[in-house]
């Protein structure tokens, strides 16, 4: 993946081992960042257990007992409450289109020719209904038919006995189809249970008048519900100012929960190895100097004659650079024999570039023993020899090395060279 910033080519993929090969780097600066930051930590939790023991009283801790076990006792209370606000349907339903459905219940006892006898039993048949219908099986089977659960039926369903002549049920939903089917199934519960509610309390009719209001403004409705939501902002509140106190009678600094200097330690490595990252990447940006053979040939478009080994590496950097993919050095053999062929019948050659002699030595000795004449020259920007040595050269070898040589000497080599004439036969780098 390539990306061009003002006319340099940026490889991601050498940006990344660039990184990679600060390893020992990595290690040392994660390591120190672990143990100051697991340290610092470390150093203030024993301060907070000491703070712990010689600041608070025993008046005061009894009250930190007291509001620690007030907090406890509002947070469950507050997602008890959220959970009711989120499944209950009495709380979904729009006060200002609301829409009930329900019955007048009538019964009619059988045999009884007295009216004050009639009456009593009459009431004592409608209380039997009304406690039949709040019954927890009764709820649970409905709940099961309208697919509610019973806790959040029970608050559909509205039961008025203020009158001892007839029961008054009312059956709220979110629309007027829920709010009859609920209605419906009410009557079928009474249905079912007529009979055994006649061997109970006595053989009677049952009349049931159906009735559908709505839609309406519901001021209880809007009333119940405001009053919900204003339990869960007073219960929050309520345990931000118990949490504010706990905090202020707490010595500074002191927590009932700290963070584990281990998890300290784990966050001092991670920016231990981010800021070594993001100076690797800075350096790598700005050095300027010849990272590879790859990148050197696509900046100054020069022929690679081949690579030459250069300072020993331990095993982490041979592996990282098979790792990345890099060209394998050459011997000094391989590389003189690639140049001679080149160079046919020249003779006098020019090695030229910035470099440390021990690495070339071995390439100028396998040059000479085919016959070549080498004239080795270093960094030609300061030297006047040269220039006379570029003068008198019948064939130019440029000779750079890795984490040396900048690409700007080595075009402005590349360039010296062509203006002076002279043939330039390619470039052999040194993998610094």
């Amino acid at each position: 993946m390539e990306q061009e910033n003002k006319g340099q080519t940026i490889y991601f993929k050498d940006l990344f081992f660039a990184i990679l090969y600060q390893w020992k780097w990595l290690v040392i600066v994660a390591l120190v960042g672990a143990i100051l930051l697991g340290g610092i930590q470390m150093l203030g939790s024993n301060q907070q257990a000491s703070l712990d023991s010689v600041s608070i009283t025993p008046e005061t801790q009894m009250k930190v007992d007291l509001l620690e076990a007030t907090e406890q006792r509002l947070t469950v209370n507050i997602e008890a409450q959220t959970q009711y606000l989120e499944n209950s349907v009495l709380m979904s339903i729009d006060p200002y289109t609301a829409i009930s459905s329900g019955i007048y219940l009538r019964v009619s006892p059988e045999g009884i020719t007295d009216p004050e006898i009639y009456n009593h039993q009459m009431a004592a048949i409608l209380r039997g209904y009304y406690t039949q219908l709040l019954m927890p099986e009764t709820l649970t089977q409905l709940g099961q038919t309208m697919e509610i659960e019973a806790i959040y039926l029970r608050e559909l369903i509205s039961l008025d006995f203020s009158n001892e002549s007839y029961l008054g049920i009312t059956a709220r939903g979110r629309d007027q189809q829920e709010a009859e089917k609920l209605r419906d199934s009410i009557c079928q519960v009474i249905e079912a249970s007529q009979n055994a509610m006649g061997q109970d309390l006595g053989v009677h009719t049952v009349t049931m008048i159906p009735f559908t209001v709505g839609p309406r403004v519901d001021n209880s409705l809007y009333d119940t519900q405001n009053s919900a939501h204003q339990k869960l902002t007073t219960m929050t509140n309520t345990l931000f100012s118990t949490t504010s106190e706990l905090k202020r009678l707490m010595p500074q600094g002191l927590s009932t929960g700290g963070m584990s200097p281990v998890l300290f330690a784990a966050i001092g490595g991670v920016l231990g190895c981010i800021v070594v990252a993001a100076i690797a990447f800075v350096m790598h940006l700005a050095s300027g100097k010849v990272y590879s053979a790859r990148v050197l040939q696509d900046r100054t478009d020069l022929k690679v004659l081949g690579c030459l080994p250069g300072k020993k590496r331990n095993a982490i950097d041979r592996w990282l650079r098979k790792l990345e993919g890099r060209t394998q050095a050459d011997a000094a053999e391989a590389v003189a024999t690639n140049i001679a062929n080149r160079s046919k019948d020249i003779q006098q050659l020019l090695l030229l570039g910035t470099y440390e002699d021990t690495f070339l030595q071995p390439l100028v000795k396998a040059l000479e023993s085919r016959g070549k004449v080498c004239t080795v020259c270093t960094d030609p920007a300061q030297s006047a020899q040269a220039m006379d040595a570029i003068d008198q050269c019948q064939l130019a070898i440029l000779v750079e090395s890795c984490g040396i040589s900048g690409y700007e000497n080595v075009i402005w080599e590349k360039n010296t060279i062509e203006e002076y004439g002279k043939q330039l036969l390619g470039c052999v780098v040194i993998d610094g």
